[in-house]
């Protein structure tokens, strides 16, 4: 992980997601850009995304820790607040950004939303929703991979 043209704030918060992963999460740099993370998460238990793994893409713009993450997902998810892009709407990476809030802050926040944010959406429309999220999780075949799961 060695690369001095980094801030000192990317090494440590880079060291301390290698060795205290964030339950549920696994992120990693990319060996040829440091500043691109390959992010999994575990579907939360107790709602729709249960058992299912969420590729995501994080990338630390030139400006971070002053502008948020770049944060998206990769694997298709059906959720009120994640475009078709994998786009996600969330304070934190907009105007409620702070350079107090960290890589391992936001990738939480993520865990969170997945977990909250649907209950409206769900009791409104169980039927349908639950039709949409199957609709998109059978695009995929998981398949075990160091403990996670692989698309």
């Amino acid at each position: 992980m060695a690369n001095s043209n980094l801030p000192r704030r990317i090494i440590k918060e880079t060291q301390r997601l290698l060795s205290e992963p964030a339950p549920g999460i696994s992120a990693s740099p990319s060996e040829d850009n440091m500043r691109y993370f390959n992010v999994m998460i575990l579907g939360p238990t107790q709602s729709p995304y249960e058992g299912g793994v969420f590729k995501l893409e994080l990338f630390l713009p030139e400006e971070y820790p002053m502008a948020a993450p770049k944060v998206r997902f990769l694997t298709k998810i059906y959720h009120p607040n994640i475009d078709k892009l994998g786009r996600i709407c969330l304070d934190i990476l907009k105007d409620k950004w702070s350079p107090a809030l960290g890589i391992r802050t936001v990738l939480l926040r993520y865990i969170c939303l997945s977990s909250f944010t649907l209950v409206d959406v769900y009791l409104k429309r169980p039927i349908h929703f639950l039709k949409k999220c199957s609709k998109h999780q059978s695009a995929f075949q998981y398949q075990p991979v160091h403990g996670f799961y692989k698309m």
